[in-house]
């Protein structure tokens, strides 16, 4: 329905206006007044407007957390003013299309609900992304901090995320995927470490341990499914990422 966009609109443009209003402020106290009061509003209402609320809603309201939360970390690490703007049009982008999809009555046909699906998964790679960029973050500003808590926690939260995504294939409870996903935040926590070494910026540390992660919950998802992996169907694909990310570290390693 016409009003669920409208809806999905207007929540999209107070929430960039709030990161607009944000990014101008210099008290942390004020800050931090402002976000959790945006926050609050964000679940209240989210809660209120979930057209499915007996299925899948703290999903749904964990997803709009987490994205908001993402979004302001990327902005307050972001110095560029033509990056910051750009981070606020796609922070609204992303509240337009989470609360325009709230207010829809999931049909629960697959073929469907497959898009949006693939969608909210992209959007928890996003916030694993941030989270990631802050440990390295947290690394780079704050050196008292010590750095194994720091990647812990980050890796704990992107263990968390892993099965999240998992949930959104798998009609099961958590505690049956809870294994799995202590392996990827371990995974990951070695991965921190062994990528803090590389002498590189953390928003580009942040990505090149998101796609590292992103392929190891890809891979443990297929392992969960029915057919498993199957090996011939993605040895082209773990080529090509392979050769990419290679590429990749080739290219900064040049220029820094």
């Amino acid at each position: 329905m016409t009003w669920r966009y409208i809806f999905g609109a207007v929540m999209g443009g107070v929430s960039g206006a709030v990161l607009f209003f944000l990014i101008k402020i210099e008290n942390w106290w004020q800050f931090l007044i402002v976000l959790l009061v945006w926050l609050a509003v964000l679940a209240v209402v989210g809660r209120y407007f979930n057209a499915n609320k007996q299925r899948g809603s703290a999903r749904d309201l964990a997803l709009i957390l987490a994205s908001a939360a993402a979004c302001v970390i990327l902005l307050v690490l972001l110095e560029d003013s033509l990056w910051r703007n750009s981070m606020i049009v796609f922070a609204g982008l992303i509240m337009v299309f989470l609360f325009s999809q709230l207010a829809r009555r999931a049909s629960g046909l697959s073929y469907e609900e497959k898009p949006y699906r693939r969608i909210r998964m992209m959007l928890w790679v996003f916030v694993a992304y941030a989270v990631l960029t802050l440990v390295y973050a947290l690394g780079s500003f704050f050196p008292s901090v010590p750095f194994w808590l720091a990647s812990l926690a980050g890796s704990a939260i992107v263990g968390a995320i892993s099965l999240l995504i998992w949930q959104m294939y798998f009609a099961v409870s958590w505690r049956s995927l809870l294994l799995w996903s202590l392996i990827v935040a371990l995974s990951v926590w070695e991965i921190i470490w062994a990528q803090n070494f590389l002498p590189f910026g953390y928003l580009a540390l942040g990505a090149f341990t998101a796609w590292v992660w992103y392929i190891m919950q890809l891979f443990a998802r297929f392992h969960l499914s029915q057919p498993g992996i199957i090996w011939r169907r993605q040895v082209y694909f773990l080529m090509t990422n392979l050769v990419l990310y290679v590429l990749m570290l080739w290219v900064f390693v040049r220029w820094i």
